[in-house]
Formats: structure tokens, C-alpha cells, sequence
């Protein structure tokens, strides 16, 4: 997390980063957390042309491979324009240990960012 990705698209050409997570922990029983919600945003900027990004060209799987369901924070569809930014925030439930995002636009895999959740740090 946190590399710049310099896609080339049909039709466009942009720098996509995606940042994070950030995490607010879960307490379980006794107050200690085993899982976070974890917040990540990915970041367009640099386009040549119009780049539109959907929450459901993203996913996410922990580190054996089960799908972490992710939801958009704020509008599940941003477009950047030439000379703009634009960020879309995702969330999802982890536990602690690696996992990974992928995007995948006209669904081709352009990129697997991949990080690890500290959930259980206190």
C-alpha cells in the first residue's frame, strides 16, 4: 500500500495510489480487539483523460485467501479528470496479518496492492 500505480487504460492513462488502511479496532469480549475495520482510499491523479473507478472494481482477501467484503465511504463511483483528483474510500472488517486489494477494470487485474493489519495492537 501506499505505491503509485501508473496505469495505461484504453483511452486514458493515470496515476492510481491506494492508501491505508487506517484502522479503528473492534473490541471483542475482555476489550481485546481481534479484528479492525480498515479504511482505505485510492487516489486518481495525473488522468489523460476521464477515469472512472467503482467500489466493485475492487476487492480484498486476508492472507488464506477469504474475501473481506469492502463498501464504499462516501459515493461508490468517482471519475477524474484531466488536471483533477479524485479519491474513493473503501472499507472493510480485517483481522490481523496480511491481506491484499486488486483492481480490476473491464475485468483485467491492473493492480494487488498488499499490506498487513495490526487489528490486535493495543
Amino acid at each position: 500500500m501506499g505505491y503509485s500505480v501508473h496505469a495505461q487504460l484504453p483511452g486514458v492513462n493515470a496515476v492510481v495510489t491506494a492508501g491505508g488502511p487506517t484502522e479503528n479496532p473492534i473490541a471483542k469480549r475482555g476489550g481485546v480487539p481481534d479484528h479492525a475495520t480498515g479504511t482505505i482510499t485510492v487516489t486518481v491523479h495525473e488522468a489523460t483523460g476521464p477515469l472512472t473507478l467503482h467500489a466493485a472494481d475492487f476487492t480484498s482477501r486476508d492472507e488464506n485467501g477469504k474475501p473481506i467484503p469492502l463498501s464504499a465511504h462516501g459515493p461508490a463511483t468517482i471519475t477524474a479528470r484531466p488536471g483533477q483528483t479524485a479519491a474513493l474510500t473503501l472499507s472493510g472488517t480485517y483481522e490481523a496479518g496480511a491481506a491484499e486489494l486488486t483492481w480490476r477494470h473491464d475485468g483485467k487485474t491492473i493492480a494487488v496492492w498488499d499490506f498487513t493489519s495490526n487489528s490486535t495492537d493495543e
